[in-house]
């Protein structure tokens, strides 16, 4: 996948991200949160680019398995940022109510569905290798 279009991909994530948090703020009180939702599309863009970049790179390795490491690293070390990234952002908010969560939680799937698609698109480039 060319930077190109993993960038057409990533605005098109973001946006449906955003419609989706704004439709879930017709039905729940998540205005307040707002900064939970620009704060998490500034932490998983981040992660697509480095998973992006670095996926790149284990294609063009020698490495029998690069890819894959990939793969794994990525899916431990966002695990523990986003437990880190929640504690930091209630530290510093002291949201009064769990919805702080749904915002955060929107974004998250909106993104895992999207690097899920740019990664089985790499998959198969790296096949065609």
């Amino acid at each position: 996948m060319s930077f190109k279009s993993f960038l057409k991909a990533l605005t098109l994530t973001i946006l449906t991200g955003l419609l989706l948090y704004v439709l879930a703020s017709t039905f729940l009180e998540l205005w307040n949160y707002f900064d939970m939702a620009l704060q998490s599309i500034l932490f998983f863009s981040l992660f697509s680019f480095l998973i992006y970049f670095f996926a790149e790179r284990s294609l063009l390795s020698k490495k029998q398995g690069a890819f894959l490491s990939i793969i794994v690293a990525n899916t431990f070390f966002k695990l523990l940022a986003c437990f880190i990234f929640i504690l930091i952002y209630v530290q510093l908010n002291e949201p009064e109510d769990k919805f702080f969560l749904v915002p955060f939680f929107i974004f998250y799937l909106v993104f895992v569905v999207f690097e899920t698609w740019f990664l089985g698109n790499q998959a198969k480039r790296k096949r065609q290798l």
